[in-house]
């Protein structure tokens, strides 16, 4: 559900509702006024975005409220290298000191 207004306090407030390419708002999700969603952005069903919130391109919201729960791997691959320091971890054995890791990599 999109609620482009609401009345707080016998005052009656209104803002646009900006939803980017690619987004997805499970069943049940509320959408408050005031809220920006970046391309690619999903949002699961039974969220509550509270106004005002700007929602980041290629990221995942949960809950009510809503809360960043992921960031999808279509962000630029540049900046979601990190460099890996080695350690206990999926895969952490099979690769070089000097290896990088994603944050794909970093899932479990």
């Amino acid at each position: 559900m999109l609620q482009a207004h609401s009345l707080e306090e016998g005052v009656f407030k209104s803002d646009h509702i900006r939803i980017g390419n690619g987004c997805s708002i499970g069943p049940g999700a509320f959408v408050h006024y005031g809220v920006t969603m970046g391309d690619h952005v999903v949002l699961d069903a039974d969220s509550f975005l509270m106004k005002g919130e700007v929602l980041d391109s290629h990221t995942g919201w949960r809950g009510n409220p809503a809360k960043l729960v992921r960031r999808s791997a279509g962000e630029a691959a540049d900046a979601c290298r990190i460099p890996h320091r080695g350690g206990v971890g999926r895969g952490a054995a099979s690769r070089g000191a000097g290896d990088v890791r994603t944050r794909s990599d970093l899932r479990t």
